[in-house]
């Protein structure tokens, strides 16, 4: 006889005894396959003062979450909800702050109980659960590592597997005939939110396409947007000369649209250096500009917008269609590689399919907007903003 067999009948025969007829693989603390959890894919979908948004698909075979938030200046995660639903809304997020999320599978298993004796043998002894570590529906005590030992790592590991072993399974509680476990699937890679104010305070600065914002964007631009210009200047301009006036003193561009003390500014300059500039030490004047706004509001984001299209002739010195694409596309990959810098790229409201501007937008010198054209082009502007840093 084999010893499966061997195993069943004994198994069987004891269960007779007792009283109880059970499958001998019951009630056994064993974790197959079944109770593999997979890993949530947290996504933000919102990032604005007491309403930041987390979302993920459904773990098959999950139970619950549990959502664990660390803010700046906090080494450790802590537990913050435990919930059923796929989506998790912090309510007390606050502005300029950046905050890490992680989230992690929670599946409750059932399994036939063992007696007192060997309760007392085999399950460690239970503990009381923290605040807001129960889940809806069960009364369960977690062995999961309390929050405050989870520590994020400098590799960005996931706690569990780097400071704690993993619980794959975990006694609970004792019922008359059933007890409970829970296994827990791995920490999700971390969420990093920075929150933007519910009304920020926003700087337009530039040439003269800037000037387009002040004088068309009434009835599109929020109330709080500063726009600060001035005709034919370049980027490197906008910090070295004192060429506007703020409240009767002369001071640069830059530090007219710093008074603001604002949470993001788009710069719209580079046509007047595009053509026969270098794009790096345009990028460089972006650089320098960012560490002096720094200063001022260390949550400071950027935005370069592209340089915009021409018709195909002009009688003002523009850029050849290579040299705009090319420039463009430099000023794109530095926001894709650095941390608050950002690309808005607006040119296809203007465009003619071919790289030049729309005769539809363009004004009689075959560069500049005419006033639908700018409307459009402001009207952009303000869903990509809204969208980008909702």
């Amino acid at each position: 006889m084999s010893w499966d067999k061997t195993r069943y009948l004994a198994i069987f025969c004891l269960m007779a005894v007792l009283g109880t007829i059970v499958h001998p693989d019951e009630g056994m603390a064993k974790t197959g396959k079944k109770d593999v959890l997979g890993t949530p894919n947290v996504r933000v979908t919102r990032q604005v003062e007491k309403r930041v948004i987390l979302k993920w698909k459904k773990i098959s075979g999950a139970s619950a979450y549990r959502i664990y938030r660390k803010s700046e200046g906090q080494k450790k995660f802590q537990l913050v909800k435990i919930q059923k639903k796929c989506s998790y809304t912090d309510t007390k997020a606050k502005a300029n702050i950046t905050y890490q999320y992680k989230v992690r599978a929670v599946k409750r298993v059932e399994e036939a109980g063992v007696s007192q004796a060997d309760q007392s043998e085999q399950t460690p002894q239970a503990t009381e659960p923290a605040s807001g570590e129960t889940v809806s529906g069960a009364s369960v005590t977690s062995t999961d590592p309390a929050p405050e030992q989870e520590q994020e790592t400098a590799s960005g590991e996931s706690p569990a597997a780097t400071q704690t072993p993993e619980p794959s399974e975990v006694p609970v509680v004792q019922t008359t005939d059933k007890r409970v476990r829970e296994v827990y699937g791995k920490y999700s890679k971390a969420a990093t939110v920075s929150v933007n104010p519910k009304k920020p305070v926003v700087a337009v600065v530039g040439e003269c396409f800037a000037q387009d914002f002040a004088l068309y964007g009434k009835g599109i631009l929020p109330k709080k947007t500063k726009v600060v210009y001035y005709i034919g200047i370049n980027s490197y301009r906008l910090y070295h000369d004192s060429c506007v006036t703020y409240q009767g003193m002369h001071v640069t561009p830059l530090e007219k649209a710093a008074y603001a003390k604002p949470d993001r500014v788009y710069f719209i300059v580079g046509m007047n250096e595009c053509k026969d500039g270098n794009v790096k030490a345009t990028i460089n004047n972006f650089k320098k500009m960012y560490q002096l706004l720094h200063r001022i509001n260390s949550k400071i984001k950027v935005v370069m917008m592209a340089v915009p299209p021409t018709a195909r002739t002009s009688r003002l010195n523009i850029p050849t269609l290579k040299k705009r694409r090319s420039w463009n596309q430099a000023l794109k990959k530095y926001a894709e590689n650095n941390m608050n810098f950002y690309y808005f790229d607006y040119t296809g409201v203007l465009d003619d399919g071919h790289g030049y501007l729309k005769k539809s937008v363009a004004a009689k010198d075959g560069c500049h907007w005419s006033v639908g054209g700018a409307r459009a082009v402001i009207r952009e502007w303000y869903k990509w903003d809204k969208k980008t840093f909702r």
